[in-house]
């Protein structure tokens, strides 16, 4: 045998040995992550997903137990208390309470960024947006708004405010750091969401006689956009069987591939920001709350039931992908990496 073939040999020997089956395979697509939650008796949970381990509590007000709202943004996660005038600051990685906004004498509602030193928040009871300095998580300036605000999105440097009492949105402009135009909505504006993608917000009107007094009218989606402050005609949310002025949506979540989600009593319906021509139902299951995790194209829903569970599916599929039992109802959700 010529030197050359023994080596030969020798090599494809060792390369045999190393691929042997007693060696684990390296596999770079990593398909775990966790998901953080806040639920009604007023806990931070982190849950592994898959969940093949428990959710640790990372954070508790269980004396004072409220429905959290959590956000994310870039490396930190927000916790807008309902009941006491705080934001508390979370870094996103160890899901660690670092710092508490102090906003005063009332709680936020809703929550957006500007950039990666400015936030926007509603605070409802004193009609106004606070404007936020995150470099030393503070409250900086303080907007006057026409009436009370609830919800609140960004896209760029254009806030869109929705004003459930007055039937309208404002536009903001953090360059003015003022409302720049108030638009008139079909009835009772309460979700806004914003696409990434394009200058649209997205709004959902609950319709009167939901949480008013007034003769019912029919739930919609609308569509403001930013770049020229005009809105859509309104699409009334129609379910497989009963009336749209039955509907009661209880959540908005806008993907990064233009696709609204909103969820009601009467199940999911799906509209696409392309369109914008029509509201389809599509998952029969109801969801208290909805949010869109954008780092893996999931769409997260809390069931509404008294305990139930938080379900994961894919966005362009529908197949459910996670079913997480909760212990309590979660009354707000956000995905990170495990």
């Amino acid at each position: 045998m010529s030197l050359r073939h023994l080596a030969f040999c020798m090599l494809l020997g060792a390369l045999l040995t190393a691929c042997s089956p007693d060696e684990p395979l390296i596999n770079s697509f990593d398909d775990r992550w966790r998901l953080v939650l806040s639920n009604q008796r007023g806990e931070v949970l982190v849950q592994p997903i898959p969940a093949d381990a428990g959710a640790v509590l990372a954070w508790s007000d269980v004396a004072d137990s409220s429905q959290h709202t959590l956000e994310r943004f870039r490396d930190r996660i927000y916790l807008l208390h309902s009941r006491r005038p705080w934001i508390v600051v979370f870094d996103a990685d160890t899901v660690r309470a670092l710092d508490t906004i102090d906003l005063g004498s009332a709680p936020a509602q809703s929550i957006a960024f500007a950039n990666a030193t400015t936030a926007y928040a509603t605070i409802p009871t004193q009609r106004s947006v606070v404007v936020l300095d995150l470099t030393v998580n503070s409250v900086a300036h303080s907007i006057d708004m026409p009436s009370r605000p609830m919800n609140i999105a960004a896209n760029g440097n254009q806030f869109c405010v929705t004003l459930p009492d007055t039937n309208a949105v404002a536009i903001l402009d953090s360059r003015t750091r003022s409302v720049e135009r108030v638009i008139p909505t079909a009835a009772v504006p309460w979700y806004v969401g914003s696409d990434p993608n394009s200058s649209l917000f997205c709004i959902v009107n609950l319709g009167s006689g939901k949480v008013d007094a007034n003769p019912a009218s029919a739930a919609s989606v609308q569509f403001v956009d930013a770049s020229v402050r005009t809105i859509s005609a309104a699409l009334e949310i129609t379910p497989r069987s009963g009336s749209a002025l039955q509907v009661v949506p209880t959540g908005l979540a806008v993907t990064s591939t233009q696709i609204a989600f909103v969820s009601t009593q009467f199940g999911l319906f799906r509209v696409s920001l392309r369109t914008r021509n029509r509201v389809s139902p599509t998952l029969t299951e109801k969801f208290s709350s909805i949010v869109f995790n954008d780092a893996r194209a999931e769409l997260i829903g809390q069931v509404s039931t008294a305990q139930g569970a938080v379900l994961v599916y894919n966005n362009s599929t529908d197949a459910l992908l996670q079913r997480v039992p909760v212990t309590s109802p979660a009354t707000s959700m956000v995905g990170i990496p495990r």
